[in-house]
């Protein structure tokens, strides 16, 4: 199922890189994290600045919403209600991979994290701790559904897709510095 609707862009400079941003009115598409400006060097001092790509639609309030909820969220404030995601652009086993997503944005909390087995089990499926990774790998809304969260079971980062392990590593320490 594919969204028709009108997709506006947005690019929200972070302390982690450059996120672009993609949204129709219904909700966040894609939220990805531009390769060129990953460095070593993240600083959570970084003030968070909004340029809009495309001037046609600045009034789209999930764009809004969603600078509002990184401004929380890189504040170390307690987030308000995350603004939608549209999900008509999801992939392959759709319904285990929302539930995967939902789970994880609803039971993982800022500061925790989870492995892909424990993960699997709310989940309804443990064993299908493989499944979850793929999951993972093909989120589409990193932060926000936040997969840098979840670990293997012996402790090890795993991979992150969302911008690699540096990236992953700085979100959890980030988010435990609390």
């Amino acid at each position: 199922m594919a969204c028709h609707r009108k997709i506006t862009c947005a690019v929200v400079h972070t302390p982690i890189g450059k996120l672009h941003l993609f949204a129709c009115t219904a909700g966040l598409h894609e939220v990805c994290l531009a390769q060129s400006t990953i460095t070593d060097n993240f600083t959570s001092e970084e003030k968070l600045q909004l340029v809009v790509m495309e001037t046609k639609d600045v009034s789209n309030k999930v764009l809004q919403e969603s600078f509002i909820w990184l401004q929380m969220y890189f504040s170390r404030e307690k987030a308000r209600m995350m603004p939608p995601l549209c999900m008509s652009t999801a992939s392959g086993d759709e319904s285990f991979m929302v539930k995967c997503w939902k789970t994880l944005e609803e039971q993982v909390p800022f500061g925790r994290t989870i492995t892909y087995g424990l993960l699997a089990g709310m989940t309804d499926r443990p064993k299908a701790a493989r499944a979850v990774g793929q999951a993972m790998r093909r989120n589409k809304w990193i932060l926000f559904v936040p997969c840098h969260r979840v670990m293997r079971s012996d402790g090890s980062l795993g991979q992150y897709s969302g911008g690699g392990i540096t990236v992953k590593r700085w979100l959890i320490d980030f988010e435990k510095s609390r």
